[in-house]
């Protein structure tokens, strides 16, 4: 995975399928924040699109197009039954005009400019940004009734929840500036609680015991594939983590303090899973994918099983064992798969059009990480995303 495929997952990961071909994203008229300009990110997309799509087809052979006479080749395994159990996380269905968040028997309409990318359960409603004009963003939670409350001040977002879900860290960006810092609020008050000093424009990760996860590097121009930070609210500066051959991705649960990080170029990455001690990351397994294709690290709410969705398998961290999952085509890498629990993860699929032609199948699957078994959750899965609990 090279550094421009990494600032696109970041930011498409966050606004897939929430931007109207009419509007400007935040930030426009800064030319620093890069990874807020949504015309060259659009055109950017398409590339990278393209090139994951010739990634599959180069990883699956066939791709499920059929020869003359002969039945669909399928890599993976049959599918499991379609089941009536919904996801169990929040998940986002998209609409031509309009979007609606679901969660269990919950369905609430977003209002124009919120997103729940980044969205989280928190009480009253889900944790989502807004974004209503050029330059324009915020953090704050969707609530039951449809409304947007904001949480802490204008020029923030990529919100994360802390372990016990009662207060929110945020990037907080200076206008017209490749500058920024990570603020901390109180979810319920909106309070700051405290705040980084300035720094290169960040990417908040996530937040586990071990604090705020946060890269940075990648809006500096030129781009690098940047370097990654923790910081425990109220103790002063972050700590730099190093992890040679960092290559620009991560995934940090809220509850273990493991975390996953890859390493290396595309088509020859690898996942170490570890924790740190003392500030130092100490490495509890290296898996290197086969795949040719770029590696979006995901990791289990427990920190002890991660994936290798490139391959469509699931790796023990303690053991190195890995599980075929039963499916009939190859899990979308991107946006990744979401876990319900430690054992079941949801994952959509993706089948190329049979010459690269037409519109692909993409469905969704729940998998057992113990025992590949796979059941079908939606069949049509196209406009559907998920968010974590």
């Amino acid at each position: 995975m090279n550094d421009t495929e990494t600032r696109l997952r970041d930011y498409l990961n966050a606004k897939a399928g929430t931007v109207p071909e009419s509007a400007h994203g935040p930030g426009l008229a800064e030319p620093t924040r890069s990874r807020h300009l949504p015309v060259l990110l659009s055109a950017a997309a398409v590339v990278l699109v393209v090139g994951l799509a010739a990634t599959l087809l180069n990883h699956v052979g066939s791709g499920g197009a059929e020869s003359a006479g002969k039945p669909p080749v399928n890599p993976y395994g049959p599918p499991g039954a379609l089941t009536s159990d919904l996801p169990r996380v929040p998940y986002k269905v998209i609409d031509k005009n309009s979007s609606t968040l679901h969660d269990g028997a919950q369905a609430v309409r977003l209002p124009a400019g919120v997103d729940t990318a980044f969205s989280r359960r928190v009480e009253g409603g889900w944790l989502a940004d807004q974004s209503d004009e050029p330059g324009d963003y915020k953090s704050g939670v969707l609530l039951a009734n449809g409304t947007f409350r904001q949480v802490g001040p204008e020029l923030t977002d990529m919100p994360v929840l802390s372990p016990d879900r009662t207060r929110v860290a945020m990037a907080r960006y200076v206008k017209g500036a490749n500058q920024g810092q990570i603020l901390v609020v109180d979810l319920a008050t909106g309070r700051e609680i405290a705040h980084t000093p300035l720094g290169s424009a960040p990417l908040v990760r996530g937040w586990n015991k071990d604090g705020v996860w946060f890269t940075s590097g990648e809006h500096d121009s030129p781009p690098t594939v940047g370097s990654i930070h923790v910081w425990q609210p109220g103790d002063g500066k972050p700590k730099t983590v190093d992890v040679p051959g960092y290559s620009g991705t991560l995934d940090v649960p809220t509850e273990p303090g493991n975390v996953v990080i890859t390493t290396g170029t595309m088509g020859h990455e690898c996942m170490l899973a570890g924790s740190l001690d003392d500030g130092k990351f100490v490495q509890q397994r290296k898996f290197c994918s086969t795949s040719k294709g770029a590696v979006y690290p995901v990791l289990a709410p427990d920190g002890k099983t991660m994936l290798d969705t490139a391959a469509n398998q699931a790796v023990n961290v303690s053991t190195g064992k890995t599980v075929q999952f039963q499916l009939p085509d190859p899990i979308q890498t991107w946006p990744e798969p979401v876990f319900e629990d430690s054992a079941n993860v949801l994952v959509k699929t993706e089948r190329q059009p049979k010459n690269n032609r037409g519109n692909g199948i993409e469905q969704l699957f729940r998998c057992d990480v113990t025992s590949g078994a796979c059941k079908l959750v939606m069949q049509d899965a196209g406009n559907v995303r998920l968010s974590k609990p």
